[in-house]
């Protein structure tokens, strides 16, 4: 169940990072809760996104270690 759960926690923060990266191509203006005005160009970083990216990445990896941690157990067990 660890391995799943790690496994959706990948994706959804591989999702979340290919949503931001889209939104910052193709309507940069939504990041930063301004309507789309002219030429101005605001910046595609926010720093909500950047901290919610950032603990996302702390959690995926936090939980990569606690997989490792199972299959390094399992095998001293000699279970497959």
């Amino acid at each position: 169940m660890a391995v799943i759960v790690a496994g959706a926690m990948l994706a959804i923060t591989a999702a979340t990072a290919l949503w931001w990266a889209a939104m910052a191509h193709d309507a940069p203006w939504f990041l930063t809760g301004t309507a789309s005005v002219g030429s101005h160009h605001p910046s595609p970083f926010d720093v909500q996104l950047v901290a919610t990216l950032a603990l996302m990445t702390v959690a995926v990896l936090t939980a990569a270690y606690g997989v490792y941690r199972i299959v390094r157990f399992r095998a001293r067990l000699g279970v497959t």
